[in-house]
């Protein structure tokens, strides 16, 4: 009698773990299906000045890896995105975290905007490039303090996870109004 009900308890958890596969498998195709069907594109236009923004549903998880080592002549300025200009320090734990965070958001919203990544610790020219952006923001030249990044034309010092939704919607805001943003160009073509 003990045998058997040891086997009727072993058989019960076999069909409790069946159904269970089966029920997740379920839900797993149904939540692909629902994805492949939001892959459609929609669009909000800003009422002050109509620019149209296409929020693009179909992003993928794939990481897009940002190029650290950024130099002045990789700078473009296209008129379909705004530029992130983002200065560094290697070790920076702060910065290491900034990174993480605008890669993960490139698959949605990279259509927005370039990124163009400084190095300032090690790399002395960088900070001068830097410094550049400090004067122009009338900030304090030579601080140097890290991560520094300027979203089009506003200028943010530091990261922490908090500040994510505002780094996202000033990218929008800034993509939205970027015919009227300050590119830098004039700092940018100094080749000192």
């Amino acid at each position: 009698m003990k045998q058997y009900l040891s086997y009727l308890i072993i058989f019960i958890i076999l069909i409790i773990s069946i159904t269970l596969i089966i029920i997740y498998a379920n839900h797993t195709d149904t939540n692909t299906s629902d994805n492949n069907n939001k892959e459609n594109n929609t669009s909000s236009i800003n009422e002050e000045n109509n620019t149209e923004i296409e929020e693009d549903n179909s992003s993928t998880s794939e990481t897009v890896k940002i190029n650290r080592n950024s130099t002045l002549s990789d700078i473009t300025f296209q008129n379909n995105k705004i530029n992130l200009y983002f200065f560094w320090g290697d070790g920076c734990p702060h910065c290491e975290e900034l990174f993480s965070f605008l890669e993960s958001i490139q698959s949605e919203y990279g259509k927005y905007f370039n990124v163009y990544a400084f190095e300032i610790w090690y790399n002395e020219e960088n900070g001068k490039i830097m410094d550049y952006f400090l004067e122009e923001f009338n900030d304090n030249v030579g601080k140097r303090s890290v991560p520094y990044f300027i979203i089009g034309d506003e200028p943010f010092e530091g990261y922490n996870s908090s500040k994510n939704d505002t780094i996202i919607n000033t990218i929008l805001s800034k993509y939205k109004d970027k015919n009227n943003i300050k590119n830098f160009e004039s700092i940018l073509n100094l080749n000192n």
